[in-house]
């Protein structure tokens, strides 16, 4: 009975340790290719960009950096929607605007992303643009992962998208692998725990409970 309750607590901690591990992760979004018109089959050059989410507590912290010209605007998703009723996405130095499945880079109707950083205008910033996007109700924040962020627009091609100046004259890099996003879990503070979590934890006190009575026996 011992060596049972040994077990069940150790992997108890290894879960707790797995689900910390996960939630400290980050991932990169590379961008790889020209997005024109419908599609983003035009290669980009290797190391033409990339869009970096790395977990800090209950928020994620950005990085954007590409090889030349300005950052004018970011495109990302969320996999949690719709969000509840009066949270919304701010960021540390840039407006955001949320529209499910309705945000596109630019003209170019290469699938629908959510996320666009900035609402309007432009961010006119020098590579690499940092971040960190917080997810609240003004008083109250959400737990963010970057597992919510790794899925692609509605046609299955993006991760994400960057707006750019080069010398005056404006383009658009798509996002169309990741790496890290097989690593990672989806977590937030909503998330009910995994029902084999609740099974080890529920196994693991019984344990215990049926370990005291009979210590007390003895």
């Amino acid at each position: 009975m011992r060596r049972f309750l040994i077990v069940s607590l150790c992997t108890l901690a290894l879960l707790a340790a797995s689900r910390q591990s996960a939630e400290a992760a980050s991932i990169t979004f590379n961008l790889t290719c020209f997005i024109t018109g419908g599609d983003c089959t035009t290669p980009a050059p290797a190391g033409s960009g990339s869009v970096t989410l790395t977990d800090n507590g209950n928020d994620i912290d950005i990085r954007v950096s590409v090889s030349t010209g300005l950052i004018q605007a970011l495109w990302l998703n969320f996999k949690d929607l719709p969000l509840q009723s009066g949270y919304s996405f701010t960021s540390t130095n840039s407006t955001v605007s949320l529209d499910a499945n309705n945000q596109k880079p630019g003209s170019y109707s290469l699938g629908f992303l959510d996320l666009q950083l900035p609402s309007s205008g432009n961010l006119g910033a020098t590579s690499p643009f940092t971040t960190t996007l917080k997810l609240g109700n003004g008083s109250t924040f959400l737990n963010l992962d970057t597992a919510q962020f790794a899925v692609k627009s509605t046609d299955g091609a993006l991760y994400a998208a960057v707006k750019g100046n080069n010398n005056g004259n404006e383009g658009f890099l798509g996002a169309t692998t990741c790496d890290g996003c097989g690593s990672v879990q989806p977590l937030d503070a909503t998330s009910a725990p995994e029902p084999t979590s609740m099974l080890l934890l529920g196994t693991g006190l019984a344990g215990l409970v049926v370990y005291r009575r009979r210590a007390r026996r003895s």
